[in-house]
């Protein structure tokens, strides 16, 4: 591995335990998180996209289809190291007793955000002052 690849990939050591964190919470019953594994480049796995000049993650999809999908408690706020992401999908999905909490806007890059799931929203009717 060259000293670049190296050094990116260690750079991106926090992106990749807050996918690992993400994962403890789903129930994967059709493996569409298989490659996702304590051991490897999170860049490599199913259904993350990162940037070839930076070696952020930018794109995380997990579309559910069926049969295959996820459900379980999918806590987008163990995410907030991806602070690269621009793209969330993860429709199609059942994950009951999961919210998006205002702290999705941490996410100052996020372009496209799509959770046909079944997730509680706490966006609107939370209040700041």
């Amino acid at each position: 591995i060259s000293p670049w690849r190296s050094e990116v990939v260690r750079q991106r050591e926090p992106e990749r335990h807050a996918l690992l964190t993400f994962k403890q919470g789903i129930i994967d019953p059709s493996d569409m998180l298989s490659t996702w594994r304590d051991d490897d480049d999170c860049c490599k796995w199913e259904g993350v996209a990162c940037s070839n000049q930076t070696g952020h993650v930018l794109r995380l999809h997990l579309p559910g289809s069926d049969p295959h999908y996820l459900f379980g408690e999918a806590n987008i706020s163990t995410l907030i190291d991806l602070q690269e992401l621009e793209h969330l999908d993860l429709s199609y999905n059942t994950f009951m007793g999961s919210y998006i909490s205002e702290r999705i806007g941490l996410f100052t890059k996020l372009t496209y955000l799509i959770s046909q799931s079944l997730i509680r929203s706490d966006v609107c009717t939370s209040s700041s002052v």
